[in-house]
């Protein structure tokens, strides 16, 4: 009869897409069919369930240690982890996650932290593989406390992994970006300069890595001329420290003497 048809028929559009995935397998987040993992961000996307969404593109990129889908699940691909920050990116453009009336209630906060998480391990990643001359267009889209450390992160990595041409082409890129939103928010009016000074102050603070990569850090300061004068007096102040410190010392004194002259 076709009254016993329609009471079987779906109600609503999470009921028909419930039943057509259904008949496809279903969907599961700890699946070891990728097929099904993967579908379910499809249905999260689609029904518009933003919280589930999260927690399944997070439960994907980084499942529990130690659990059985971590033995079970090959490492998380690269493309799923750039899927998930270029979504995290649109879903905040188009204020598709929170409004503002939502702000300050717990899941304003559960649904922002993860979706800074997101971007946040995308960025990780890159800086991992090197491909630092992408890091700082993603580095300004994480709040402060996360955009700094993660900076830090990559002067870090890039002093030691890259030539002077290309960290200065790094330091240019980060101006630029940065640049865009200065004073603007939580974004000091040169952003980059602090994070600099926050790396360079490394060299002072600790002795990790020896003389010649804490002269090393300190040549981030010469990249912008504008810098130039507080980048003497911190060498003037690090060369004194590394007349202390055998020949290594004197070989990084020379270095960092030759950037100042």
């Amino acid at each position: 009869p076709i009254t016993d048809m329609s009471r079987q028929m779906p109600q609503n559009l999470e009921e028909a897409i419930t039943m057509g995935t259904a008949s496809y397998g279903g969907v599961e987040v700890g699946s070891i069919d990728r097929t099904k993992r993967y579908r379910k961000i499809q249905v999260d996307l689609a029904l518009g369930k933003m919280e589930e969404l999260l927690d399944t593109l997070i439960h994907l990129i980084v499942p529990e240690i130690g659990s059985e889908e971590t033995q079970q699940q090959e490492m998380c691909p690269p493309g799923l982890m750039r899927f998930s920050a270029h979504l995290a990116l649109m879903l905040w453009k188009m204020n598709l996650v929170t409004t503002e009336q939502d702000e300050g209630t717990p899941l304003y906060t559960k649904l922002n932290d993860g979706l800074q998480k997101l971007l946040w391990i995308y960025t990780v990643h890159l800086i991992d593989t090197s491909a630092y001359s992408l890091v700082p267009s993603y580095l300004v889209h994480l709040r402060l406390g996360l955009r700094r450390t993660t900076m830090q992160l990559l002067l870090e990595e890039s002093t030691c992994n890259e030539t002077i041409t290309s960290t200065q082409q790094i330091l240019v890129l980060c101006q630029q970006w940065f640049g865009t939103y200065a004073g603007q928010g939580d974004f000091a009016d040169d952003e980059t300069l602090v994070s600099i000074r926050q790396f360079c102050d490394k060299s002072r603070e600790s002795s990790l890595g020896g003389p010649i990569i804490r002269a090393q850090r300190m040549c981030w300061f010469f990249f912008d001329d504008s810098y130039r004068e507080e980048a003497t007096r911190r060498a003037v102040v690090l060369c004194r420290d590394f007349s202390l410190s055998g020949i290594q010392g004197t070989l990084a004194a020379r270095h960092l003497l030759k950037e100042v002259i």
